[in-house]
């Protein structure tokens, strides 16, 4: 079966902030890549997505959380409760870097359905909108989407 097209999306920093990346589902995994280009920024499996949504439900139900992806915080620690640190706690590859990736899940799980975004460049915040997802629901999801 051939690779999928990438799908072009943005992060949701202000209008010289945001960046454009690309995204594709391919080997059980999500891989964003930079734009045009075939280096990968960051993956993320289905499972670790599936254990990244049900901890967001299970932490915030269907209220805001923060993107919380500061490097010096998540460093030291005390970064708030939000996608970032939720991707350090919960992540199969628990580093800052992977945590960081954030920026790029958040837009993909608004892709899926899953979240909706705030609309605030600064203060970047996301809710669930589709709760109880099943990993079966997540897997074709993904394989439709992206």
């Amino acid at each position: 079966m051939p690779e999928p097209l990438p799908i072009r999306l943005s992060t949701r920093g202000g209008t010289n902030q945001a960046i454009a990346f690309d995204a594709k589902y391919h080997n059980e995994a999500l891989h964003i890549y930079r734009a045009d280009e075939q280096i990968v920024l960051h993956s993320y499996s289905a499972t670790e997505i599936y254990q990244i949504l049900q901890s967001l439900e299970k932490q915030f139900g269907q209220k805001y959380f923060p993107l919380a992806n500061n490097v010096e915080h998540l460093g030291r620690g005390n970064e708030k409760p939000g996608l970032g640190m939720t991707i350090l706690q919960v992540g199969i590859n628990a580093s800052i870097t992977h945590a960081q990736g954030s920026s790029y899940l958040g837009p993909c799980l608004e892709r899926l359905g899953y979240c909706e975004w705030n609309g605030e460049p600064h203060g970047i915040q996301w809710r669930l909108i589709q709760q109880n997802i099943s990993d079966r629901q997540l897997l074709q999801d993904l394989a439709d989407q992206f």
